[in-house]
């Protein structure tokens, strides 16, 4: 996987669904079509364009499913 490029989605904030009480950010990304375990490896992300602002679901399910809104929209971007 060196010097390969990925498509996929990527969420900063401070998940404000879980709400843990931790002010910290988060990074997440998830990378379509790609099933390798990375985890402690570096990577470059680049960043092509913002699907929308973070926000505070009511609940686990509704979240999930705005997550697989964004990966529509983002696999419609990139098949243009």
């Amino acid at each position: 996987c060196h010097n390969r490029e990925y498509k996929g989605i990527c969420n900063i904030g401070h998940r404000p669904t879980f709400a843990s009480g931790d002010d910290n950010q988060t990074v997440e990304v998830h990378m379509f079509d790609f099933h390798k375990n990375i985890y402690g490896e570096d990577i470059e992300i680049k960043f092509i364009r913002k699907i929308r602002d973070e926000k505070k679901f009511p609940s686990k399910a509704s979240l999930a499913l705005q997550i697989k809104k964004d990966r529509q929209k983002a696999l419609q971007y990139f098949s243009c």
